[in-house]
């Protein structure tokens, strides 16, 4: 960590000096905070302690006041006036005049005996709804408060709702008789005239004080229009609910909480009046405001000593470490191949002479790399020119160089070749097939040392990405000597001849079909004349014969003539296809056209039909004719192919020109032998739910003469394969047994149109 001359110069200031006097501050921040703590914590106490006494000493005078009110005479002779039926206008103005002259009272009330009301100033008008004091029309209540002579009585608001009552009753005795109870007076204290002393505690910006019962329900809370609070803003807060519960049990201190988030700090004591509590809310951030200030202050003093001190050392540290620091700039400059960079040290001393002498070493350095640079680049080069992959191995068993092509051949990335070591064939399970056995046949040269020069190996495997695809690579392996002919390693060069072998066996198979083509037409004319001439007599020959099984055998003998000449008939269509006349036809019409003449086939074997053409498509030049029977011929083999019902999809969509790989396989490509340039495709899919192609089949389907149908002929698909190469078409088909067959037509749009309509169409 301090391995710099100038980090150890920062290291022995910080230690001698800045360290101490951090930890000075440090202690007397804590103990100015503590201090300034506990005194914030005395003050709010006393507040408290002040504001209850305020508050007792405004209950002791309205205790006062509302005894002395029970002693006069024209309070005293009213409830006798009452009993007699009288009315109370000069006890109702008196108690006005004196209700009116103290603004500490929302009514004065007398009550008898059985808990009546007799009189109420000012008047509200109660009729038992919340217009008006629930207490006022209850018996029971006031009963109970006669039963002493002098009581405070504090009755919450409902529901949280309604506003909460103090009510002062004073026993009214007799005018003669003094010790004769005749009543009570009750003062309905206005609430605004007591609570103005917690209201007007204000700690800080958002500091408040609150007074509470003593079952910890609120009477006062600036932020509560309505109190009392049921259970107290404490009821869903742990840590509020616990400070609420030591207030409620007569406790006096304080506690910490957390409310919606924020950090609080509960001060609570005792107030005399009816066993009440008060408290101070604030917020921590506030109470710790001056020692806040006083941190900053302090880390303020701090940041100025440390900047001072570390400028020292920094500026000290400097004048030993900048020569130091531009030879190893140099040095590592140098090493990041910058070979023109000069290190300048003018200190005159050792350091500048070793700077020199690196500056001389640089420069012979240079022209040595310069030359193993070019070798290299020309090896490169070559290597990269090169269309065959090469891979070349060490002693080690370590890939030591590979070019792009080996990538491109064996499907291997640069990360897979770039791993150290491949000893063991698990190690080999991540490449492909090919890839495996040109590592293999490597290590076999370095292990066993033996040289395989020219010597060819074809090996076919399965390519990634394309499942049953063969690839063909040509490999030739042999050892590398180095010039003391001592075995250093192997090298492979690969090249991909997969596209060669598809070539020789595409010709083989055209070779093949020209000269059945050739052969074919001679048979078929050959065939065609007898055959007319069997079926003439044959015809001539059922009009003679009358009995029915003479008929039915003649019938049958027509019903083969017909056969035959079928086979004869297509036989020619394979072996020469007349030359397409291509129009600008619309292959939603054509595919229409051809199920005219299947439906009735598709209603009997009970086939679905769902069909989806895309809007707008565009028209493409094929020959009408040739187009309408692939489409037909494709159809009845759909519906063959589901005797017993199904479902036939048909969908027509514009898509991109992509170009794939041709497949050999589940999936068969015919690639067009037209010279075009098509940008896009439409494309035509025939999809049935029937008994599908066998796997081990599906490459023979265009062979001529090969039907698994037992009343076909075999040339059904090969014309179907024959009329789509003249109007430059392809179809791919993919079988899964048993679950259906699927059909794709590729139909190509030209970007110019010019070549078909002027009639230059190359139809092979």
């Amino acid at each position: 960590m301090f391995s710099t001359i100038r980090s150890k110069l920062f290291l022995i200031f910080f230690s001698l000096g800045l360290l101490p006097l951090l930890i000075s501050i440090f202690f007397a921040y804590h103990t100015m905070a503590r201090t300034m703590t506990i005194q914030t914590n005395e003050q709010l106490t006393k507040l408290l302690d002040k504001t209850a006494e305020q508050i007792q000493f405004y209950f002791e005078a309205r205790e006062k006041e509302i005894v002395l009110l029970s002693n006069y005479p024209f309070i005293q002779l009213s409830f006798l006036q009452f009993e007699f039926g009288q009315r109370l206008d000069t006890v109702k103005r008196l108690v006005s005049d004196y209700e009116k002259k103290n603004r500490y009272f929302n009514a004065i009330h007398l009550i008898d005996l059985n808990g009546n009301l007799i009189l109420t100033e000012p008047e509200i008008q109660n009729n038992g709804t919340s217009d008006g004091p629930s207490y006022l029309n209850d018996p029971t209540g006031w009963r109970s408060m006669i039963d002493e002579n002098l009581k405070t009585t504090f009755i919450p608001g409902r529901d949280g709702v309604s506003v909460p009552v103090v009510l002062i009753s004073k026993r009214v005795y007799d005018f003669e008789n003094h010790q004769l109870p005749v009543g009570m007076i009750v003062f309905d204290i206005h609430l605004p005239s007591f609570t103005q002393f917690v209201s007007s505690i204000k700690v800080g910006a958002r500091g408040y004080a609150s007074l509470w019962d003593h079952r910890g329900d609120l009477i006062f809370h600036p932020e509560r229009s309505a109190m009392p609070y049921p259970g107290g803003p404490g009821k869903e807060n742990p840590g509020l609910s616990a400070l609420i519960k030591k207030m409620v049990n007569g406790e006096k201190g304080r506690g910490d909480y957390e409310f919606n988030g924020i950090k609080k700090r509960l001060i609570f004591t005792q107030c005399g009046v009816m066993n009440w509590r008060l408290s101070i809310s604030l917020e921590k951030s506030e109470l710790m405001k001056d020692i806040i200030t006083l941190r900053y202050r302090m880390l303020s003093f701090c940041a100025v000593i440390t900047f001072l001190i570390v400028l020292a050392s920094y500026a000290f540290g400097k004048s030993l470490s900048t020569p130091i620091n531009r030879l190893i700039d140099g040095a590592r400059a140098v090493g990041d191949g910058k070979w023109d960079h000069f290190i300048l040290v003018d200190s005159g001393d050792e350091l500048s002479s070793l700077a020199d002498e690196f500056n001389k070493m640089t420069s012979r350095l240079k022209k040595s790399v310069q030359e193993i640079m070019a070798l290299k680049s020309f090896n490169e080069d070559i290597l990269r020119s090169v269309p065959s992959g090469i891979i070349t191995i060490n002693q080690a068993l370590e890939i030591t160089s590979f070019n792009a092509s080996a990538e491109r051949i064996l499907e291997m990335s640069g990360t897979l070749l770039n791993q150290e070591k491949y000893s063991e064939d698990s190690s080999l399970t991540s490449f492909s097939s090919g890839a495996q056995e040109v590592l293999k046949r490597l290590r076999a040269c370095v292990k066993n040392n033996i040289i395989m020069a020219n010597r060819h190996i074809e090996q076919t495997y399965a390519s990634q990405g394309q499942e049953d695809t063969p690839r063909v690579i040509e490999l030739t392996t042999s050892a590398l000597k180095n010039v003391q002919e001592e075995t250093v390693g192997a090298i492979a060069v690969i090249r991909d001849i997969t596209e060669k072998k598809r070539m020789e066996a595409e010709m083989i198979r055209v070779d093949r079909l020209a000269s059945l083509g050739e052969l074919s037409a001679g048979m078929a004319h050959e065939i065609r004349n007898p055959l007319a001439g069997m079926k003439t007599a044959t015809q001539i020959l059922a009009k003679r014969v009358s009995d029915a099984p003479g008929k039915e055998l003649i019938q049958g003998i027509l019903h083969e003539i017909d056969r035959l000449n079928k086979i004869v008939t297509d036989l020619l269509n394979f072996s020469r296809p007349k030359k397409p006349l291509p129009a600008s036809v619309d292959l939603s019409e054509i595919i229409e056209r051809s199920l005219t003449l299947v439906w009735k086939n598709m209603k009997q074997s009970k086939i679905k039909l769902v069909k989806t053409v895309d809007e707008k498509l565009p028209r493409v030049f094929v020959d009408r004719e040739q187009i309408e029977q692939v489409f037909l011929n494709l159809l009845l083999n759909a519906v063959n192919a589901m005797p017993d019902g199904g479902h036939l999809n048909i969908s027509i969509k514009l898509r991109k020109k992509e170009g794939t790989q041709e497949r050999v396989g589940k999936k068969i490509s015919l690639r067009s032998l037209v010279p075009m340039v098509p940008v896009k495709q439409i494309e035509v899919v025939f999809q049935d739910t029937g008994h599908g192609i066998k796997k081990e089949i599906l490459s023979k389907i265009f062979n001529p003469f090969f039907t698994t149908n037992p009343g076909g002929t075999g040339l059904g698909l090969s014309i179907v394969q024959k009329l789509l190469e003249k109007n430059s078409a392809k179809i791919n088909i993919e079988s899964v047994e048993n679950k259906g067959a699927r059909v794709t037509l590729a139909f190509p749009i030209m970007e110019s149109n010019d070549s078909l309509c002027n009639g230059d169409i190359n139809a092979g």
